[in-house]
C-alpha cells in the first residue's frame, strides 16, 4: 500500500488510496451530520436568536422549531452509528457522558414527579424547559457528536463556525453599535433603544470572546498565508474586542484570559517561540486597544474587574452570587448521594440556579453524576492538551471547550450551556479520531516498511 506522509504539525497526514477509511476529499453522511451538529449547534442557534431580536420578533418562533431541528438530526447521527457501529466512539467519555447524564435524568424525573412552578420567569424555571432544554439542546446533540468519529469536513466545520460567529457579530454591532458607543454603564437585557430590544450584556461578552478566540486560533494556528491570517484576525478581533468592551461583563474576560494563557503554554510546550513571541505582542496591542476602546465608549469593563474584591462584600451582587454558591452546597450537604434539586428556590417562589457547573452538579446529582462529571473535565483536558500540542490546526475546538468550561465556573446552568456540552463532546470526538488516524498512519507506515 502506498502512502503518503506530509507530516503536518506533530500529526502525519496520510493519503490512501480510494476506498480505504482517511481517503482524502471522500466524506460520508455521518461527516455532515457532524459538520452540521457543531456548527448549528454551538452558533447557528445563537445567531437566530441575535437577528430575531433585533428585528423585534418573537424568539421562540426561530428556536423551538431549531431545537427540535438539533435533536431530530442527532437522533439520526446515534441510528445511523446504531446500524454502522465500527463508526461509533465508544470509550470511557462515553460511559461518563451518559453517567452523567443518566444522573441529572433521575433528578429531571424526581423534580417533575413533586415540583410546583410557582414563578415561571417567561416559562425559563419550569419543569418543562428544564428537562427539555437538558436533553433536547445539551444531552442529544453532545452524545451524538462525542460518538460520532467522522471528522473529514473538519476545515469546512471550522470555516462555517468562523463564518457564523462573524456574522453575528457584524449583527450585533448593526443592531446594537450606536447604544454601545453611548452608554456609561452596561447594556441591560430587555431595554429598548429605538426600535431595537437589547439581549443580555453576557450575549454580547461572550460572542465577542468567542471572536477573540477565534483571532488568536487565526494569528497562532493557522498555516494559511501571513496576509490571510493577518486579514481574517484583524477583522475578527476588531469585531469581538468591541462587543467585550461593551458588554462591560467580566466572565467573557476571564473566560478569554484562560484561552490566551493556555495557548500561550501550548505553543511554549511545541517549542514554537516564534507564536509565543507574535501572541506576546499582541497581548500588548490588544490590551492598550481596550483601555482606548473603554476611555472612548464608557464602559466600566475595567471598573468591574478592578474592584472584584470589593464587589464581594456584603451587600454586593457579587456577595450575592457567593450566597448562592453557599446555599447550593448546603442541599448538596442534604442529599450528597442523589443530590436535593436543580434549582435554588427563594422564599419568595423565585427559582435560581448556583451559577457554577460544579456546584450545580453536586446540588442536583450529588455524588452519583458529579463523579462522572469530574471524569470528563479531566479527560476534556487530556484531550485538549493532545490536540493543542500535535495538530494545532484543530486546536479551535479545545480552545472552544476551555472557553466555555471557564465561563460555566461562575455563569450559565447545566440544562442551559449547551455551548459547554457540545464544545466537551467535539473535543473528546477530535481527540479520538486524531488518535486513531494516527494509528492507522503508524501501522500503514509500518506495512510499507
Amino acid at each position: 500500500m502506498a502512502v503518503e506522509l506530509t507530516g503536518i504539525q506533530g500529526v502525519g497526514h496520510v493519503q490512501p488510496r480510494e476506498g480505504e477509511s482517511l481517503a482524502k476529499g471522500r466524506f460520508e453522511f455521518s461527516d455532515i451530520l457532524q459538520c452540521y451538529l457543531i456548527c448549528f449547534g454551538l452558533f447557528g442557534q445563537q445567531a437566530m436568536v441575535i437577528a430575531a431580536t433585533g428585528l423585534g420578533i418573537d424568539t421562540r418562533v426561530f428556536t423551538v422549531p431549531a431545537r427540535g431541528l438539533l435533536s431530530v438530526v442527532a437522533l439520526t447521527v446515534l441510528v445511523y452509528l446504531i446500524l454502522k457501529s465500527k463508526r461509533s466512539v465508544l470509550n470511557l467519555s462515553f460511559l461518563s457522558f451518559t453517567l452523567f447524564w443518566g444522573a441529572y435524568g433521575l433528578r429531571v424525573a424526581l423534580e417533575l414527579s413533586s415540583r410546583v412552578d410557582v414563578v415561571q420567569e417567561a416559562g425559563r424555571f419550569t419543569g418543562g424547559y428544564i428537562a427539555t432544554m437538558a436533553f433536547g439542546a445539551c444531552f442529544l446533540p453532545g452524545l451524538a457528536i462525542l460518538v460520532n468519529g467522522s471528522w473529514r469536513l473538519r476545515g469546512l466545520t471550522r470555516n462555517l463556525a468562523i463564518l457564523l460567529t462573524g456574522g453575528t457579530g457584524a449583527a450585533m454591532i448593526y443592531f446594537y453599535g450606536g447604544h454601545l458607543l453611548n452608554f456609561q454603564n452596561r447594556m441591560s437585557s430587555g431595554q429598548v433603544v429605538g426600535e431595537v430590544t437589547t439581549i443580555h450584556p453576557l450575549a454580547l461578552g461572550y460572542l465577542g470572546s468567542v471572536l477573540c478566540l477565534f483571532a488568536l486560533y487565526t494569528f497562532a494556528c493557522r498555516n494559511a498565508s501571513l496576509l490571510l491570517r493577518s486579514c481574517i484576525g484583524v477583522a475578527l478581533a476588531a469585531v469581538g474586542v468591541f462587543l467585550l468592551v461593551g458588554s462591560a461583563s467580566r466572565g467573557p474576560v476571564v473566560a478569554l484570559a484562560v484561552v490566551y494563557f493556555v495557548l500561550l503554554i501550548s505553543k511554549t510546550r511545541r517549542l514554537d517561540f516564534g507564536r509565543v513571541f507574535f501572541l506576546g505582542m499582541l497581548f500588548v496591542v490588544l490590551a492598550v486597544g481596550v483601555v482606548m476602546l473603554v476611555r472612548f465608549t464608557g464602559s466600566t469593563v475595567l471598573d468591574r474587574l478592578l474592584y472584584t474584591g470589593h464587589l464581594l462584600s456584603p451587600g454586593s451582587g457579587g456577595a450575592t452570587r457567593l450566597n448562592l454558591f453557599q446555599q447550593a452546597l448546603d442541599r448538596f450537604v442534604e442529599s450528597p448521594v442523589i443530590g436535593s434539586g436543580f434549582t435554588l428556590r427563594s422564599v419568595e417562589g423565585t427559582d435560581m440556579y448556583p451559577h457554577n457547573l460544579i456546584l450545580e452538579s453536586l446540588m442536583a446529582t450529588g455524588l452519583l453524576g458529579t463523579v462522572p462529571l469530574m471524569i470528563l473535565i479531566f479527560m476534556g483536558f487530556a484531550a485538549s492538551w493532545r490536540i493543542l500540542t500535535r495538530d494545532p490546526e484543530m486546536s479551535w475546538i479545545p480552545l472552544l471547550y476551555v472557553h466555555f468550561l471557564t465561563g460555566s465556573m461562575f455563569s450559565g446552568a447545566i440544562y442551559s450551556n449547551v455551548e459547554l456540552w457540545l464544545a466537551l463532546a467535539a473535543t473528546l470526538s477530535c481527540d479520538a479520531w486524531l488518535r486513531k488516524k494516527s494509528a492507522e498512519e503508524k501501522e500503514s507506515v509500518e506495512y510499507e516498511v
